[in-house]
């Protein structure tokens, strides 16, 4: 799940983020909107505060996109 889906699940605010996981506003904000990806340490942060639901390979595989590829079908 990404970090922008658990936000909506769970209906957290960014402010709540910021104040429960010590990451700044702005960061979260980026995080939110794909602008950015969170460093290793904040990824940690992140999975421990969604209990698990956003975890690191959220960060960079496209949603809906967590099956393996098969030799044949990388190009």
């Amino acid at each position: 799940m990404d970090f922008n889906s658990y936000l909506k699940k769970t209906n957290k605010t960014l402010r709540e983020a910021e104040a429960e996981t010590g990451i700044s506003y702005e960061l979260l904000r980026k995080y939110k909107n794909k602008q950015r990806r969170p460093r290793i340490d904040n990824m940690l942060i992140l999975r421990k505060w969604t209990n698990g639901a956003v975890k690191a390979d959220d960060w960079y595989l496209p949603a809906n996109d967590n099956e393996p590829t098969t030799p044949d079908e990388v190009s």
